[in-house]
């Protein structure tokens, strides 16, 4: 197949922001990978990243209000991956999926999940799919995600932008309090790995 052929082409290459410690993101920069063993309300295990920079320097300003003595960076990098790679929950029907499929598997294997945690529900459907491919035959196989992607709430938010706060409509509208999250679950997705500096990298529009 020629390089330059489209269908080799990968479906998603999406910028993503790491904000950690200066040491943490050189290590990463370098090839390290540092997944999180979340179980909770968010995208269970997996590197934890933003797609913007206004909601790094949110994620900034949060640390150093509970740590104010903390040094921390921003690493970059590009997802780049397929469309079956990524388990977007922001998709309704697929979140509504993976919730009924947890609780079928649940009650095959006979084990109780907390079901109202997002990463608990997360975490056990990888594992079951993993554990089942195993045992399973070449054209029996399922496809497993490597990517969690979830719409975060965020309650303060600066209300000045032209998209802003929206909690006390009562009619569907644009709102800023959505700051989109990617777990990420294998390493060799995350390229052109690379430490920024925040002020270099913001792009500035004339308007």
């Amino acid at each position: 197949m020629r390089t330059n052929d489209i269908t080799s082409l990968p479906d998603v290459i999406i910028p993503l922001f790491h904000v950690d410690s200066v040491q943490r993101n050189a290590k990463f920069a370098s090839g390290d990978f540092m997944p999180s063993c979340e179980d909770g309300k968010w995208c269970g295990k997996g590197m934890y990243f933003w797609d913007n920079l206004s909601n790094v320097k949110y994620w900034i300003r949060d640390k150093h209000r509970k740590h104010p003595k903390l040094t921390v960076g921003v690493a970059k990098a590009s997802l780049v991956c397929s469309r079956s790679d990524v388990l977007d929950l922001t998709d309704e029907d697929t979140s509504k999926k993976l919730k009924s499929t947890a609780i079928l598997y649940a009650k095959k294997y006979g084990v109780t999940i907390n079901i109202k945690n997002n990463g608990n529900v997360i975490n056990f459907i990888h594992d079951v799919i993993c554990r089942e491919n195993k045992i399973a035959s070449a054209d029996e196989k399922q496809p497993i995600f490597s990517v969690v992607k979830v719409a975060g709430y965020y309650k303060n938010i600066d209300k000045d932008g032209l998209v802003a706060s929206n909690e006390n409509y009562k009619k569907i509208s644009a709102t800023a309090h959505m700051k989109l999250i990617y777990a990420v679950r294998e390493s060799a997705l995350l390229q052109r790995r690379k430490v920024i500096n925040l002020a270099e990298e913001e792009i500035t529009n004339v308007f």
